[in-house]
């Protein structure tokens, strides 16, 4: 049996986070999670690291606060994957939306808006750079008029009265960031389990179960934190614990190949009204455009795929945002699906529903002699926020100190990545023998991690079917990035899959380079090249069109 001090069941951003802000204060604990590290809703955000200006319009001030704060700490601690991005709102009308806001000060219950006003967008950005008027990380918004604005972006509804101009951020490999997280972590002192479950309770302790071999250890933990996510009831379940805290709902996105769109974002992201009173987006990401999302409830967070009608939903709201462009299915290259933890909340329409987060505590009872917090809600930009709290909690509970702040601290590859990039790559070009534009698109994978690289990237081949990847580089991260199936490096380790380039021959490739790092014989790379093909039709397939 093992005892800890506490275990944390979930890797994902908050429970990852919540790891590495433990094992900085010295405390024995344990990460585990039934996937692979960052493999749920973590893996399926919109991108971006956002104060959120749609929570405005719901009153929820002190979210957006604290998000913008967030946002600001990430664009310095994860400056190798957070940058700003640009981001635009065309708007058809200066009035709309002006009773929500007033209704919202005066807290009634209004309904959203069909349409968002110049006066509303205006305000709410106004708020925004309110907020951050001390550090100014970005420039402040401004309003562009009718006119330069469909000269900027001709593709746009010649309806519109004007287009409203800010920043924001957008995040490059967020998989990566989250494997960052859990590997300071581990770093600390911690211990990350992945494919690891919770299979019960015994005696007052938590039985886990390795998900590929069957096998079961007892761990005796003084405190549990419970980060599933939309998982969390199921797992509190598993520990005795009754009752729903979690309603999720699924957010699909498009990942499209479309170089006209592209063009005409130019690098920013348009933040579009939808028919429906929502909000959509459209932005540049990594070579592609990501468009998106839905928000529909569900019951069962394993059993979530996207939809047809949700990918006809995310095109018709593309058409109306950019009318002057043709954008189909033929454009799309991959799909991909995350369930929100957010909190149960009944009949409540879903884009009512708090994107806060909060923390319940279930107290120990008889057959459970420790307390449980369960981290529900949240959104990725304020994970390191929602983790210190946690954090504080724990230590409480435990009387212990807090020794080490997490503001100032840069996550993996941020660190010593220097202001100023380019002497540094050039100088790692030199030093290496790669070429300058090689070592660039290293850096913008993996931050200053790709020094410790270099010396196993002497002779790499690149794939005969992806060239952007080597097979140097990718048996470097099945060794050192605690992989333990080809899922893990197509998902979550690189964009391969996501960005919709795993076709059946690059999986078969990346199998055949990675098996000597990970010790697999010909069966095993059969049965992961069997398994990698199946899952990633699933998770980033496009319904309908020929496999």
């Amino acid at each position: 049996m093992e005892s800890v001090d506490v275990l944390v069941i979930g890797a994902g951003i908050n429970g990852a986070a919540t790891f590495r802000d433990l094992a900085f204060q010295g405390l024995d604990v344990v990460l585990v999670d039934k996937g692979d590290i960052c493999s749920g809703t973590s893996a399926a955000p919109s991108r971006m690291i956002h104060g959120g200006l749609r929570y405005l319009e719901h009153g929820e001030f002190r979210l957006v606060k604290e998000a913008l704060r967030e946002r600001d700490l990430l664009l310095h601690n994860a400056r190798h994957f957070v940058r700003p991005l640009p981001t635009f709102i065309p708007v058809k009308s200066w009035t709309s939306g002006i009773g929500t806001v007033i209704g919202t000060f005066l807290r009634l219950d209004l309904d959203s808006p069909a349409e968002r006003g110049g006066l509303m967008v205006r305000s709410g950005l106004t708020l925004y750079d309110l907020y951050t008027r001390k550090r100014r990380t970005m420039p402040s918004h401004e309003f562009l008029e009718a006119d330069e604005a469909l000269e900027r972006w001709p593709a746009l509804d010649p309806d519109i009265v004007g287009v409203a101009r800010y920043h924001d951020a957008w995040i490059s490999h967020p998989e990566r960031l989250c494997l960052e997280v859990v590997l300071d972590g581990v770093a600390a002192g911690g211990t990350a389990t992945s494919y690891t479950e919770v299979a019960g309770m015994s005696d007052g302790r938590i039985v886990l179960r390795d998900v590929d071999s069957g096998e079961e250890r007892t761990i005796a933990p003084r405190l549990v934190i419970n980060a599933a996510g939309p998982w969390i009831d199921k797992v509190n379940e598993s520990l005795g614990i009754h009752g729903r805290l979690i309603g999720g709902t699924k957010g699909s996105h498009l990942v499209l190949d479309h170089p006209g769109l592209a063009d005409l974002l130019d690098g920013e992201m348009l933040y579009h009204e939808t028919r429906d009173g929502r909000t959509g987006l459209i932005f540049p990401w990594n070579g592609k455009v990501i468009a998106g999302t839905t928000d529909i409830r569900v019951d069962d967070p394993d059993e979530v795929e996207t939809d047809e009608a949700e990918i006809d939903y995310i095109l018709e709201t593309v058409a109306d945002a950019v009318p002057g462009l043709e954008v189909t299915r033929d454009h799309i290259d991959a799909t991909y699906v995350g369930v929100r933890p957010l909190p149960f909340a009944g009949d409540l329409p879903t884009v009512k529903i708090s994107r806060d987060h909060s923390m319940p505590v279930s107290e120990p009872d008889d057959g459970r002699p420790f307390p449980v917090f369960s981290l529900v809600g949240g959104k990725w930009t304020t994970f390191r926020a929602f983790a210190e709290e946690a954090t504080d909690a724990a230590l409480e509970v435990l009387d212990r100190e807090r020794r080490v702040v997490t503001e100032p601290a840069e996550i993996g590859g941020a660190r010593g990545y220097p202001a100023d990039p380019g002497p540094w790559l050039d100088e790692l070009a030199e030093v290496s023998g790669l070429t300058p534009e090689r070592v660039a698109d290293l850096v913008g994978r993996y931050g200053t991690t790709v020094e410790r690289m270099l010396d196993d990237l002497s002779g790499e081949v690149a794939l005969s079917t992806l060239p952007t990847y080597s097979d140097a580089e990718l048996a470097w991260v099945a060794a050192h990035e605690q992989v333990r199936h080809l899922v893990d490096i197509l998902d979550r380790r690189t964009t391969i899959a996501v960005l919709g380039e795993a076709s059946d021959d690059v999986i078969e490739e990346v199998a055949r380079v990675v098996a000597p790092a990970l010790g697999w014989d010909e069966a095993r790379r059969t049965a992961e090249v069997e398994r990698a093909i199946a899952s990633v039709r699933r998770r980033h397939g496009v319904p309908g069109a020929a496999a």
